[in-house]
C-alpha cells in the first residue's frame, strides 16, 4: 500500500448542489477523472428501448474506467421528444449489480444527477443501491423558482437550497438509524429493501 492508495474526495453532504457537481464534474487532481453518461433511451423501443440503454451505459462505463475514469456521473438531464429518462434507481442499481458481477465496481464511486429523488425515500433507496452522492437538480431549479418569484423569503437562495439539503440528509439518517446503521458508507450499496 503506497500514500497514493489513501487519497480520498470527501463531501460534507451526500446531497449536492450545482455548484459540488461542478467541482465533480471538471475536477482537475492527477488521482481523479470523472465521467458523464446520460440514462436516457429512445421512448419509442419501450421496455427494448430500456434494456438496451443500460446495456450500452454499461459498455461505456467500463471503456471510461478503462481509460482512468474513477467517477461515474448518471444524468438524466436532456430529456428531449426523442428521448426519456431511464428511472434513475433502475440505472444506478444496474449499473452496479453488473459491476459487482464483472469485478469492477470498487474502481469508481456514482454521482446521481436527477430530477427524480425528492423525498428522504428516494434519496435513501439510491445510496441503497450503490450511489455516492445526489444532485437532486428539479428540486434545486423548484426552490430556485420560489426563490425568485418570492415564495421564500428572509434567507438567501444557497441558505435555501443548504437547509433542503441538510433535511434530506437528516432525513436519510433516520432512515439508517431504523436499520442500525450509524454511517453511510456501510449503508451505502448494502440494498437491504424488500
Amino acid at each position: 500500500i503506497i500514500e497514493e492508495h489513501a487519497i480520498n474526495l470527501t463531501i460534507k453532504n451526500p446531497i449536492i448542489s450545482y455548484e459540488d457537481l461542478d467541482k465533480i464534474k471538471y475536477i482537475d487532481h492527477l488521482n481523479f477523472k470523472s465521467s458523464s453518461i446520460e440514462c436516457l433511451y429512445d421512448f419509442k423501443k419501450g421496455h427494448n428501448g430500456i434494456e438496451e440503454a443500460l446495456d450500452k451505459i454499461v459498455e461505456l462505463i467500463e471503456k471510461y474506467i478503462d481509460k482512468g475514469t474513477n467517477i461515474i456521473i448518471l444524468s438524466d438531464r436532456n430529456v428531449s421528444k426523442k428521448k426519456a429518462p431511464i428511472p434513475i434507481l433502475l440505472a444506478c442499481s444496474y449499473v452496479h449489480q453488473t459491476m459487482i458481477s464483472k469485478n469492477k465496481r470498487s474502481k469508481f464511486g456514482i454521482i446521481i444527477e436527477s430530477a427524480e429523488p425528492r423525498e428522504p425515500h428516494h434519496f435513501s433507496m439510491l445510496f441503497g443501491y450503490g450511489a455516492s452522492a445526489i444532485n437532486p437538480y428539479l428540486v434545486n431549479e423548484i426552490i430556485i423558482y420560489h426563490h425568485k418569484i418570492g415564495y421564500i423569503e428572509n434567507i438567501s437562495l444557497d441558505q435555501a437550497i443548504k437547509n433542503f439539503n441538510e433535511a434530506i440528509a437528516m432525513g436519510i439518517l433516520k432512515v439508517m438509524n431504523k436499520i442500525g446503521i450509524s454511517t453511510l458508507n456501510s449503508y451505502r450499496g448494502s440494498q437491504i429493501f424488500e
